[in-house]
């Protein structure tokens, strides 16, 4: 009725594996922050059958990996945080229709945009990106998450 959530909120993403891997200094270097290690996060989702939380119940839907990048910074590490209690959250990816290839049943990002390149800039998903923290952080706020 008010539009307010109340609770803590928890979403249909499927059973995965997150990886986080924290680089050195050199490593993996991100565009602008150079000077910085790298935290690598490894996502990982097997094929499987969709539950009654996924929009279509026993349905095979597939998998996916992908790979996410943040700099060892003070504002990286805040950021880790919030992705990982996403994680932990299921908000992270759920079951749905791929934008790029527009395959239905596949496990796609659920709003909450990473970095899955080190260079490139925002146009490439990628470092550097000026405003990339702020968003991150309104859009896992908008999921509850701050």
């Amino acid at each position: 009725m008010c539009k307010t959530c109340y609770g803590i909120r928890v979403g249909s993403m499927p059973e995965g594996k997150l990886k986080i891997e924290p680089l050195a200094v050199g490593k993996c270097p991100l565009s602008g922050y150079e000077s910085y290690g790298t935290f690598r996060l490894r996502m990982s989702f097997p094929d499987g059958i969709q539950g009654e939380d996924h929009p279509n119940p026993g349905q095979a839907f597939e998998g996916t990996s992908r790979t996410a990048y943040l700099p060892d910074t003070p504002e990286g590490k805040e950021v880790l945080n919030l992705i990982q209690t996403a994680w932990d959250r299921k908000l992270l990816f759920r079951i749905g229709t791929s934008v790029t290839t527009g395959a239905d049943n596949q496990v796609i990002w659920n709003g909450i945009h990473l970095k899955t390149q080190t260079q490139g800039g925002a146009t490439n998903f990628g470092y550097p990106d000026d405003t990339y923290f702020q968003r991150v952080k309104k859009e896992l706020a908008d999921k509850g998450i701050s």
